[in-house]
This record gives structure tokens, sequence and C-alpha cells, in this order.
């Protein structure tokens, strides 16, 4: 059966799957999502059979719903569900072990969120519940850096057209392993250590990766928090600590890295899921 798959991002994973997705008769089709100039009444866009991934611009990507009206792996509503960094750690908490997170909310107590930090203790990491990338995620070694950062923060947000502009306090664990688990419909294809100078190894931002084995635990609770937040693809982010396994945060749009740090057959999985999904 061949398939048309539109595909919303034109970086390293649309590059990556083309072939081996090509071989099994499905083309890979780039949709754009940004910077495009749309006629809503005769809108000219690509014919395609299955989604892949939401646009994370949601309104474009409405557009694109309301004309071609097809299903996605991973459609808006799980790459919402994703994003949202409170929700994910909130509904994940009784299944895996999670990093202590306390919510402060928009507009904040000063007062209750310096009392949450002294609870977490310090240093401890600050960070938006919405972003990518690593983006906004800052390391506060003491009060007097929490107070500063909080001042910066509401100035900036202080007269934005749009914007969550809650944080989330977490617990920083010094010298934790920072490992991305690719679970692809359910089950984990492989892990990458992502690893560089400094405390945030985030790859858009420097950091390297190498290959790791998918152990037990490492797989179990990965597939757990998929199973849990019911997301077909995604890369689930853990923290290796004191012997403890953490889901710090989940990612709908996972870059898939090359597939030889993978132990897994990651793309044999991801055409099962495509044609799955296409009905």
């Amino acid at each position: 059966m061949s398939l048309r798959l539109g595909v919303a991002t034109q970086g390293p994973t649309y590059e990556r799957m083309q072939a081996p997705l090509a071989a099994a008769g499905i083309t890979v089709v780039p949709l754009d999502s940004a910077g495009v100039t749309l006629s809503l009444s005769e809108p000219e866009l690509p014919a395609f059979d299955v989604g892949f991934v939401y646009p994370p611009r949601f309104g474009t990507a409405a557009v694109l719903d309301a004309v071609r009206a097809v299903p996605w792996v991973n459609d808006r509503a799980t790459v919402a569900r994703s994003r949202n960094k409170a929700a994910t750690l909130a509904a994940l908490a009784d299944v895996v072990a999670v990093p202590p997170t306390v919510l402060a909310a928009a507009p904040r107590d000063r007062e209750a969120v310096a009392a949450a930090a002294d609870e977490l203790g310090y240093p401890l990491v600050l960070k938006p519940t919405v972003a990518t990338q690593g983006i906004g995620v800052t390391r506060v070694a003491d009060r007097d850096a929490l107070e500063g950062v909080l001042d910066y923060l509401d100035a900036i947000h202080r007269f934005p057209p749009t914007g969550e502009k809650s944080v989330l306090l977490q617990a920083f664990l010094p010298e934790a392993t920072d490992i991305r688990v690719m679970v692809i419909d359910g089950t984990a294809v492989g892990a990458v250590e992502r690893y560089g100078p400094g405390w945030k190894h985030n790859v858009h931002r420097g950091a390297a990766v190498r290959s790791v084995p998918v152990d037990g635990e490492l797989a179990a609770v990965a597939e757990t928090v998929a199973r849990t937040l019911a997301i077909d693809y995604v890369g689930v982010d853990l923290l290796r600590s004191d012997g403890v396994v953490y889901c710090s945060e989940t990612n709908a749009r996972p870059t898939i890295d090359d597939p030889a740090l993978y132990e897994g057959d990651l793309f044999a999985r991801l055409i099962r899921l495509i044609h799955r999904v296409a009905g």
C-alpha cells in the first residue's frame, strides 16, 4: 500500500526518513507551516494521506487540518499534551519517578514561591512550563538569584502579546546522566546519552550524543511514560541519578538522530505505525 506522508519539519528527521520510508512505499511530502502566505479560499497544499507530527504553529496547522482532514502520527492534542511540562509531570507522578517539582502559576505569590524553593532546596532548576530546546531553563543557586530571575521574568512578561507565564521550580539532580529514549508505538527502539560541557545537555544547544543500551529499567520507564500520556511517537527524557531513573519531560516532536545510534529497528516500527494510523 503506497502512502504520502506529510511532514512538517525539513530538518534532520525529514532527511533521514526519506530513503527508508520510500523503500516501504511511503513518499515523504514536505509541509511548510512557517513563513507561508496561504490563500484560505483556495489554499495550494500538497496532497498527503497521513500527517507526521502536528506542526507547532497551531494556527497554520489548523488550516492544513481543515483542508486535508487526514489522521496524524501525534495529532494536535498529543503534541499539546507533551509540550505542557507541568501537566506531563503531574500525569506521570504516580507511575514513574519524576524530579520534585512545583508549579508557580502566574501571577506569582513571591513568598509562596520562595517557600517552595526553600523546601526543594538550592540549587534548583527554574524552567518555563511550555518551551523547547532548553530555552529559558536556568539553574538557580540561592534565594537572591531566584528573586533576580523572577524579576526579569516579570519584566519580559509585562506586555507580551500572548504566552504562558507560569514557571516550574524543580529539584536539581547533580551528576545526573541525561538520556533520551525513543518510543514508537509503545516500544522503546533505542536510546542516546546527551553530554557536553555545562549542566544542560540539549542537542540544539551544542550537546553531543552517544548510543546507550536500552536496559530493562530505561525501557520500562520510557514505555510507561508513552503509554500513560498516550503518545505513539515520543522522545522520553530521563535523568539517572543515585540509582533512580526520573522522567524530566517528553517531546512529541523528537528529532530522529543518526539511526546508527539506535539498537532497535527504528524505521521498521515507524513504518508500521504510519500504516496503522492511516488505517
